[in-house]
């Protein structure tokens, strides 16, 4: 009975077939029988519709499938025909991207399945190994201005800043911003890959050699094991059940109580504290959402982090004087670093749960508009990468939380995207948000 929905028309689309149902299907790692002729009998359907039109959210399927290994080219030829009336080209492997003009009619949501369809398997051209030769000039001019990121308004931005530093100003505004994203991007990847995960033994070092700042790690350390332990099963900011609750619950009392032990252990907690400093971390680190929520000790504790990058620009200013520079990288640095800190609850939540926070008052109006910009869906998408990948930080990926990931592109060679899998998650869970779901 299932399988048989996948046959019914989406309710976002009545003409065409289920495609995110169909997608779940070729999607699973161990199929059933009855997946398989569900597949087989959706394809049929395809195959019968004769000369209607087909959607993206088809194409994109189609188009997924084919990465696969399922035979579906004729069909693939059809939809790219009927979506943008454009002949074919020699070989399914040179498959072009669907024209902007095309995707600017659909949702965020089919934008963004469409390109994890499309990249499935395909390492982006930027990333790829580079060998020095006569043409390395030609080459990496031909992957930046190839790769997916390079777009119209990408384009229109670079002539912006062309133009901007033909004039001093303009010139100190750029190098400003630019210098303090990035080092943002670097403090918070330090914080929370280098920080929040490190391994336990490297926890048991930054205590024992940096004494109460080493300590006030370790217990940052737990707060983001314990984050991480929730969110790889519910990734809400809340909790979705109650047993939930109280299995992140035990898990947090239990390693409280043993970092605790090993402060007593190591002589810097008395005995007779130790039931008092578990309780004392535990209910700090219920107070902070279980690591969701970001806070004023958090943002000080980065901007600490910091200090090296506002002595740096402190001393360009020095050098190369230029007070609008001095001014936009201080900017640049501390309010990427609040942003990075207090955006980060909104990937946890899905519209309906800002709509019942709004209502309790607590959120603004300012992040409310920012959780819902293409840079906010794209983080979240990240995000949730980020939460169903290893801990360990030689593992972890997109380190970045809101900063544009630049340090992840400098230390782990880019981002990680979120692939079909974890967008069918995300959509099922609600956290795409992007159009209503059937």
């Amino acid at each position: 009975m299932k399988n048989a929905l996948a046959l019914k028309a989406d309710a976002d689309h009545p003409r065409h077939w289920n495609s995110y149902a169909v997608l779940e299907m070729v999607s699973r790692t161990r199929k059933n029988p009855s997946d398989s002729e569900a597949i087989a009998r959706a394809l049929r359907q395809l195959e019968q519709r004769g000369s209607a039109s087909f959607s993206v959210q088809e194409h994109l399927t189609l188009l997924y499938m084919q990465r696969l290994g399922y035979a579906v080219e004729a069909l693939l030829i059809r939809s790219w025909k009927s979506l943008t009336d454009e002949a074919w080209f020699a070989g399914a492997d040179e498959l072009p991207l669907l024209p902007k003009r095309v995707l600017a009619r659909e949702s965020l949501e089919t934008v963004a399945f469409y390109e994890a369809a499309y990249y499935r398997g395909r390492q982006q051209p930027i990333f790829a190994k580079l060998t020095l030769g006569e043409r390395w000039f030609s080459t990496v001019v031909s992957r930046i201005t190839g790769s997916s990121w390079w777009t119209l308004d990408m384009g229109i931005f670079a002539l912006l800043a062309c133009a901007l530093f033909m004039t001093s100003i303009g010139r100190q505004l750029l190098l400003g911003g630019i210098i303090g994203l990035v080092e943002a991007s670097v403090i918070e990847y330090i914080s929370h890959l280098g920080l929040c995960h490190a391994s336990s033994q490297l926890a048991l070092r930054y205590r024992d050699r940096l004494g109460r700042l080493g300590r006030f790690i370790e217990e940052i350390n737990l707060a983001h094991k314990v984050h991480h332990f929730k969110m790889l099963t519910d990734f809400r900011a809340d909790f979705s059940d109650e047993v939930t609750r109280q299995r992140v619950e035990k898990y947090l009392v239990l390693n409280a109580q043993a970092i605790v032990s090993g402060w007593v252990a190591a002589g810097y907690t008395p005995r007779e504290n130790q039931e008092k400093e578990v309780a004392r971390i535990v209910m700090e680190i219920r107070h902070a959402g279980y690591g969701v929520y970001g806070t004023r000790t958090g943002v000080l504790a980065e901007n600490i982090l910091g200090i090296p990058f506002y002595l740096l620009n402190f001393a360009l200013f020095l050098h190369f004087g230029g007070s609008a520079f001095l001014v936009t990288s201080f900017v640049c640095l501390g309010s990427l670093v609040g942003l990075s800190m207090y955006s980060h609850r909104y990937l946890h939540m899905t519209d309906e749960d800002v709509e019942r926070a709004t209502e309790q008052g607590l959120t603004t109006a300012l992040m409310r508009w920012y959780s819902r910009t293409p840079v906010a869906r794209l983080q979240a998408r990240r995000h949730y990468r980020h939460h169903h990948e290893s801990f360990d930080y030689s593992k972890a990926v997109n380190g970045g939380v809101m900063s544009f990931s630049i340090a992840d592109f400098l230390f782990k060679r880019g981002v990680q995207e979120a692939d079909m899998t974890h967008l069918l998650k995300m959509r099922k869970e609600g956290f795409t948000n992007y159009a209503p779901r059937a």
